[in-house]
């Protein structure tokens, strides 16, 4: 039954083109959460990881005689230290 079910999805993305989730359960008439469970499966695995450069962060200590200030990338490589 599955396997018909998503069939029927790919049919119908095939014959339509791009589709939404929404618009193929709306069309297939599927509930939404089931057609996000077929499409799931069409998916491959990817694997995510951070991009250094992709934001910074800056750290800030305030004492009595001096202020510190640190720049660093997302993995904490001090990029700036003042």
């Amino acid at each position: 039954m599955k396997r018909l079910d998503l069939l029927g999805v790919l049919e119908t993305i095939y014959s339509q083109g791009d589709a939404s989730r929404k618009g193929l359960a709306e069309e297939i008439e599927f509930a939404p959460s089931y057609i996000g469970t077929l499409v799931a499966e069409l998916r491959r695995r990817v694997l995510l990881h951070v991009v250094p450069d992709r934001a910074h962060l800056i750290g800030i200590r305030i004492g009595r005689a001096n202020t510190r200030i640190v720049v660093t990338d997302l993995p904490g490589r001090v990029l700036s230290l003042k």
